[in-house]
């Protein structure tokens, strides 16, 4: 079993467990009427006017591929100092079992920081994104292997609806060819191999010739060096989402600074 079919296989049982604590008309409800009542701007729409190149710094404790990363981060600090470089967004890891994250951690960063927040998760279930709207995140992670072309599309739908942007990420041209189809907007390159976890940063250039130029394009893992970061902004991407760099590094500037 592929680590991705691990923590998904997990991840239904989580679900379930929150369902009987809180029912999923309950919880639509408390996320339609938060939406209704929603007359604040997402800054994380800003991303669609790509006026500059949108750098997103991630906040993992650990991960199944790195082992621990970080776990002494204060997570509001970090996500400051991410603030304070002049970041874009802030993505933050809420699966608690296989990354060492929580939901608490998305709701301290949101009191923290005025720039958008992204919530990082293996959502697989409409609970989750009725979730993601209580938590007050900006803009939330759909997996296209992780869904049917259904889920894919319905998920985008409510996600809009609720004033949350999707970030659709892809592996492969096929992977492309579904998310486009289920009317993504914003797609992530993922550099990463969910199966296997093998990394290359070199991916993103080989799939953006399959995405049209409208749409908004982020390369995502195995951003490590000044070198690399310099070689994702040459593709023409739209920005850059880096999680593990920044969380071992004392200064993220020696990776993103000019």
């Amino acid at each position: 079993m592929s680590v991705l079919a691990k923590i998904l296989k997990h991840k239904r049982q989580e679900v379930e467990k929150f369902k009987q604590l809180l029912p999923i008309i309950e919880i639509e409800k408390i996320a339609f009427e938060k939406a209704s009542n929603d007359f604040g701007q997402n800054k994380f729409k800003e991303i669609y006017k790509r006026e500059k190149f949108y750098v997103i710094g991630e906040i993992k404790r650990s991960s199944p591929s790195e082992g621990v990363i970080n776990d002494k981060v204060d997570v509001k600090n970090l996500a400051k100092t991410y603030e304070t470089l002049g970041f874009f967004a802030v993505s933050v890891l809420t699966d608690h079992k296989f990354f060492n994250g929580s939901e608490e951690d998305l709701i301290q960063i949101k009191q923290t920081v005025s720039i958008p927040v992204l919530r990082k998760e293996f959502i697989i279930d409409l609970w989750q994104v009725y979730q993601t709207k209580l938590l007050n995140a900006d803009a939330a992670l759909l997996i296209t292997k992780a869904l049917s072309d259904d889920e894919l599309s319905r998920y985008i739908r409510t996600f809009e609806f609720l004033n949350i942007v999707p970030l659709v990420e892809v592996e492969n041209e096929s992977e492309i060819e579904k998310a486009l189809k289920a009317g993504a907007k914003v797609i992530g390159i993922n550099n990463r191999n969910l199966n296997d976890l093998t990394v290359d940063v070199r991916k993103t250039e080989r799939l953006l010739k399959y995405i049209p130029k409208e749409i908004v394009v982020i390369s995502e893992s195995g951003i490590k060096t000044k070198q690399d970061f310099r070689y994702i902004r040459s593709l023409g991407v739209d920005g850059c989402l880096i999680g593990t760099a920044f969380m071992r590094s004392c200064n993220p500037l020696d990776i993103v600074g000019e």
